[in-house]
């Protein structure tokens, strides 16, 4: 039986894992561990049969013209199995309560957690009924802001821009809600950005100015930390807005979204819309209505090639204007 004397907390669920998770806020409360992480053993012995069908097949292939992502259900052993194109691997219980990882050499622990802490956990936040964006924020004032879109939309890249005037990141990639009484929380994530080269040569005027995540990945990583950088607890989210870069774009144009088709873009930009396809839970419809009717929701026209400064202080001074006259509680722009 694994050792889980190592706890964690991230995108608000307890954790308990097998191994050490240096990146992750550690806890004590080994009674309050809602999920299980083994690494590098299978959670049972006997083989099994791939479906025919999978539940989800990523259109992205490697060289070999492997899907990047595939992910299957095993009904006969009660887990999904997610299979990425690199044979890492992870098997998840119905309930998510357990996460199993194995990877082949030469990708190590640090290379299954790429995955883990991205697309891993926001499979499992949704199987146990957490609402999570595809997303990145920050927080100003106390106030969470986020940023949503699509794989390279420059969510990460915009939140290191705040990061760079002073402001605390929060979460990057998983952008995992909660409602509350007064509104609706966002989660803290893991002290750290994920940036691709371009973005960082933009940020900081060389690609080599931050390590890569892996030796194996081509993606820096920004560290953060309490003292600077990270707001290390959840916050009540304000405002979100959606990232659409165009190279046809000039300038930056922020339009703001009405509440239902702000509705439409909450549920495309669902943390797992696109592995799922299948039938809105009713919560979720009164989460993402709750949401729309709620919040500052605005979608950002813009050119990636004119970096991420001029996105970031668009946004700075609509946050200004419109909380203002908002009924939410005042946001102060430092």
């Amino acid at each position: 039986m694994p050792d889980f004397s190592n706890q964690y907390s991230v995108y608000g669920i307890a954790i308990s894992s097998s191994t050490q998770l240096p990146l992750l806020a550690r806890t004590s409360d080994s009674e309050s561990s809602e999920l299980r992480i083994v690494f590098g053993e299978l959670p049972f012995k006997k083989d099994f049969t791939p479906s025919e069908k999978p539940l989800y097949t990523s259109k992205l292939q490697n060289e070999r013209g492997i899907p990047r992502l595939t992910i299957q259900a095993l009904p006969e052993c009660g887990y999904y199995y997610l299979e990425y194109s690199d044979d890492t691997r992870f098997f998840l219980d119905f309930e998510a309560t357990e996460i199993w990882a194995t990877w082949e050499s030469p990708l190590t622990i640090e290379d299954a957690l790429t995955y883990l802490l991205g697309p891993v956990l926001g499979f499992a936040l949704h199987l146990r009924g957490i609402v999570s964006l595809h997303g990145s924020a920050v927080v100003m004032n106390g106030h969470a802001i986020g940023f949503v879109g699509d794989s390279g939309a420059g969510k990460s890249t915009l939140a290191a821009a705040f990061v760079q005037t002073g402001l605390p990141a929060l979460t990057d990639d998983v952008l995992a809600l909660e409602a509350s009484q007064n509104g609706f929380l966002a989660h803290n994530g893991y002290p750290r950005l994920r940036l691709w080269p371009d973005s960082v040569e933009m940020l900081f005027g060389s690609t080599g100015h931050l390590p890569r995540i892996t030796p194996n990945w081509n993606k820096r990583h920004l560290e953060l930390d309490a003292e600077q950088g990270f707001f290390i607890r959840k916050a009540p989210l304000s405002a979100i807005y959606f990232l659409d870069p165009s190279e046809k774009t000039r300038g930056v144009e922020i339009e703001h979204v009405a509440a239902k088709p702000a509705f439409f873009l909450f549920l495309e930009n669902n943390y797992v819309t696109t592995y799922l396809n299948s039938a809105m839970p009713s919560r979720e419809f009164e989460f993402f209505t709750g949401l729309a009717r709620t919040l500052l929701v605005g979608r950002v026209h813009w050119n990636p090639s004119e970096g991420p400064n001029p996105v970031r202080d668009a946004i700075q001074r609509d946050l200004q204007r419109n909380f203002q006259k908002s009924v939410l509680t005042p946001l102060t722009i430092h």
